[in-house]
């Protein structure tokens, strides 16, 4: 009879001794399990706060070539509104100068027709010594040379005005073509770069749901072993 309880007693604690050993087998998988999980959330929080500085530098560049994109475009704008002002400037000017010329021009031609005048009143008149001598002085008198030369070097100042207007104006057109090329290299180059940091910016995201979800994943696995 005492044999037969020590059987089963020997027996009793050998089962005793599997279930600790199984008991201590799964608290040092669980204990394994709980490390590489904290290693795994230790490396996930690195990871999302290095994704996080990632996305927050490319927000930070984007906003940057955004301020600068918008300082260009008010600086072009400006400058075309400047360019544009001198411009209106240069026509009027030009405008007022050519009329100019044309007074001096229907000056020269009254001037022309006075004189013709007066030649065909000495022709007529050549009988008459005294008014001869009156038309000859009227036709080659000093007031009238003096007058005839300061409309000649009019002419050549009035021309030489002209053709400076005309180049300041020709640069100032050139100018502002070049600053209309300028602007369209401008919106082309931040189409492209705000592209890119729209892709860049995308593909973080994308890296970032992926990770999680991979978390989310492990998640699932530990509490379904547990």
């Amino acid at each position: 009879m005492e044999h037969k309880y020590d059987k089963t007693t020997t027996a009793l604690q050998e089962l005793v001794d599997g279930l600790v050993a199984k008991i201590d087998s799964k608290d040092s998988s669980l204990r394994d399990w709980e490390l590489r999980y904290k290693e795994m959330e230790h490396k996930y929080d690195e990871t999302t706060a290095a994704l996080q500085g990632l996305v927050d530098g490319l927000v930070e560049k984007i906003d940057s070539k955004d301020n600068s994109l918008r300082d260009w475009e008010l600086r072009y704008n400006e400058t075309v509104r400047q360019l544009k002002g001198e411009n209106a400037v240069l026509h009027h000017v030009f405008a007022e100068e050519i009329q100019k010329e044309r007074d001096e021009n229907l000056k020269l031609k009254c001037q022309l027709g006075f004189r013709t005048k007066l030649v065909e009143d000495y022709i007529s008149c050549n009988d008459n010594d005294m008014e001869r001598s009156s038309l000859l002085n009227e036709m080659e008198g000093p007031k009238e040379n003096v007058a005839c030369q300061d409309l000649i070097e009019l002419e050549k100042t009035t021309s030489k005005q002209i053709a400076a207007l005309k180049k300041e104006l020709e640069e100032k057109s050139e100018a502002l073509k070049d600053m209309e090329n300028q602007n369209s290299c401008l919106t082309v180059k931040q189409v492209l770069t705000n592209q890119e940091l729209q892709d860049a910016r995308k593909e973080s995201i994308r890296g970032l749901n992926d990770f999680l979800n991979n978390q989310t994943n492990l998640k699932s696995e530990k509490n379904g072993r547990d």
